[in-house]
């Protein structure tokens, strides 16, 4: 494996989590805006 594939590999695996943890606080956020409008 290249230093730039594990570079990229890095990138990636923060991007995930990043996902991983923003995802569901979105989704949350959508549905209570949604609530609050009724």
């Amino acid at each position: 494996m290249d230093i730039e594939d594990e570079e990229n590999m890095t990138t990636y695996l923060e991007f995930s989590s990043l996902i991983i943890i923003m995802g569901p606080s979105f989704l949350f956020q959508k549905h209570a805006s949604r609530f609050q409008q009724h």
